[in-house]
């Protein structure tokens, strides 16, 4: 979705001030931003005008519109890339295509009269517009990152499985309700203390430490064992633990936790059966 124009231009004030003095100072009458979109057929992308500034004609040139996304839609990413001139009645503009997908870019069009700007002023729209474009991709990139991130946390969530997250030293930094549930912990009293010292106690200890030492060596682990609730009763569950990678690029385990007592208890009632 595009941007809503007051959002714009609070995100990316400082940047589209340096653009409007950059314009003053060479000259140049006026530009705009928009977000392109494009359509799912072809020929149905859309153009959204987020900031313009200047004296600008657009609005008065009639398929105006329609021209730019004929352009855009006719064109290659390098030919974009290319910063071409369109020439449209008596309005000489200069675009810029700030790529971000395959689907989605912001373009910067400089209304340019047809004499008076200086050759410095022209050549210095490229690295001014590239500035931009820098911005917008970081801005684009963590617009990305928080959608992953929402996503992350609605599945983290959701699980049917106990999930914890570790970080190097093997301490909680998160854990999600059916952990709270199945270990009888509210997250506030577990953040932070070490999952083994927590759950694994005597002998499961040791065996629990060598599981958290191959996964810190970038292994994933499945094994049964059992480990104990706060209420001094021991669970019998599945556990996997799998490295990742945090989006802030540090080194994580998840350990996944299944309550299999139901099947432990059947599997005995069916050895006694037998051995009967």
């Amino acid at each position: 979705m595009p941007l809503n124009n007051l959002v714009f231009s609070v995100c990316f004030k400082n940047e589209l001030s340096t653009l409007s003095s950059f314009c003053s100072y060479s000259g140049i009458p006026g530009f705009e931003v928009y977000q392109y979109v494009a359509g799912r057929l072809p020929a149905s992308g859309q153009l959204y005008k987020n900031f313009s500034w200047g004296k600008v004609d657009s609005d008065k040139i009639q398929e105006f519109h329609l021209h730019v996304l004929s352009f855009l839609e006719n064109q290659n990413v390098e030919d974009l890339e290319s910063s071409p001139w369109i020439n449209l009645d008596d309005a000489r503009l200069k675009v810029f295509s700030l790529f971000l997908s395959e689907r989605q870019r912001y373009i910067i069009i400089f209304h340019l009269p047809l004499h008076g700007v200086s050759e410095s002023g022209l050549k210095a729209i490229e690295p001014v517009a590239e500035l931009f474009k820098q911005v917008l991709m970081s801005h684009f990139e963590l617009d990305v990152l928080q959608d992953e991130m929402t996503k992350y946390s609605h599945l983290f969530s959701a699980a049917p499985e106990g999930i914890v997250m570790l970080n190097t030293q093997n301490c909680i930094l998160e854990v999600n309700p059916v952990f709270e549930q199945m270990f009888q912990y509210p997250a506030s009293e577990i953040i932070g203390r070490n999952i083994d010292d927590l759950i694994a106690p005597g002998l499961l200890n040791e065996s629990a430490r060598l599981l958290s030492s191959s996964n810190w060596s970038g292994n994933q682990v499945m094994v049964e064992s059992r480990r104990r609730r706060r209420d001094g009763t021991m669970v019998d569950v599945s556990i996997m633990g799998v490295p990742f990678y945090h989006a802030s690029g540090q080194l994580r385990v998840f350990g996944i936790y299944r309550d299999i007592s139901i099947q432990v208890k059947n599997q005995l009632q069916t050895q006694r059966c037998i051995e009967f």
